[in-house]
C-alpha cells in the first residue's frame, strides 16, 4: 500500500502550561514586534481572561482594543462589529470595508498599502466561525 504525500498548512503555534497567558506580550511581541496595536476577539463568556489577557498586553506596551459580542457561527451584525473594532484600533483599516457573502468575509476599499487589508483579514480570521475571509478590490492610495 503507498500513501499519497499531502501538505497540511499553515500549523498555528500552541503554547500551554500553568499561568501559560503571562508570557503572552512576549508572544505577541515575536508575532507583529513590539508595542503594536491587538485587538481582542471573544465571546461574553470569557470576559475575565480577556480582561487577564488586555492586562498582559498593555503592561507589555500593546494597544489594545476589546471586542466581545460573538459567538460561534457569528452573526452578521457581529461581524460587522467585529471590523469597526478593528478599523478604530488601526488607522490602516480606516477606508477598507467588509461584507459578507456566501459563508466568505471579503475585504474592499483602500488602503496605503494591500498589505495593510491582509493584516486586516488576519485580525478578522481569528473570529470563530469564519471559515474563509478574502481580498476583494483593494486601491492604494
Amino acid at each position: 500500500m503507498t500513501s499519497s504525500s499531502f501538505y497540511f498548512g499553515p500549523i498555528a503555534t500552541v503554547a500551554f502550561g500553568l499561568d501559560r497567558v503571562e508570557k503572552l506580550a512576549g508572544d505577541v511581541n515575536g508575532l507583529v514586534g513590539e508595542g503594536a496595536p491587538v485587538l481582542l476577539i471573544s465571546d461574553p463568556g470569557i470576559a475575565a481572561l480577556g480582561d487577564r489577557a488586555e492586562g498582559i498586553l498593555k503592561a507589555g506596551g500593546h494597544r489594545i482594543a476589546r471586542f466581545q459580542d460573538i459567538r460561534s457561527d457569528p452573526l452578521s451584525r457581529q461581524i460587522d462589529a467585529a471590523a469597526e473594532a478593528a478599523r478604530k484600533a488601526d488607522a490602516r483599516f480606516a477606508n477598507l470595508t467588509v461584507s459578507f457573502a456566501n459563508g466568505t468575509l471579503v475585504i474592499a476599499g483602500t488602503a496605503a498599502r494591500v498589505a495593510d487589508a491582509w493584516d486586516l483579514a488576519q485580525e478578522l480570521r481569528r473570529i470563530p466561525g469564519v471559515p474563509r475571509v478574502a481580498l476583494g478590490s483593494v486601491e492604494v492610495k
